[in-house]
């Protein structure tokens, strides 16, 4: 997430924001995330979901825990080379790879 609060906050740059508002299929586009609002919502919501709260070690579902999350992000970053694509590998599979757009 690093990288992409980086692009997101210093920099003013429209090629960055529309990067990831494609690459994380954010509702609205580049223009959502020109709005401060939007985008802390967006780091703080809209990147994963990690169920700290509800954890549970001895599920049996590909993403429903904190250690399946990891095991999924590492190898979305082997396949992808980049820890961005990588986040957005995973925000889309929890989504269920839908094609609907993330509301920030």
């Amino acid at each position: 997430q690093t990288e992409i609060a980086r692009l997101l906050t210093s920099s003013r740059d429209v090629d960055s924001r529309e990067q990831i508002a494609t690459l994380f299929n954010v509702c609205g586009g580049e223009a959502t995330l020109v709005d401060r609002k939007n985008v802390s919502a967006f780091l703080g919501d809209g990147v994963v979901f990690v169920p700290a709260q509800s954890n549970d070690p001895s599920c049996d579902g590909r993403m429903c825990n904190i250690n399946h999350l990891c095991s999924s992000l590492i190898a979305a970053r082997e396949v992808t080379g980049s820890n961005m694509k990588a986040l957005a590998a995973l925000s889309k599979q929890q989504r269920g790879n839908s094609t609907a757009c993330i509301e920030v």
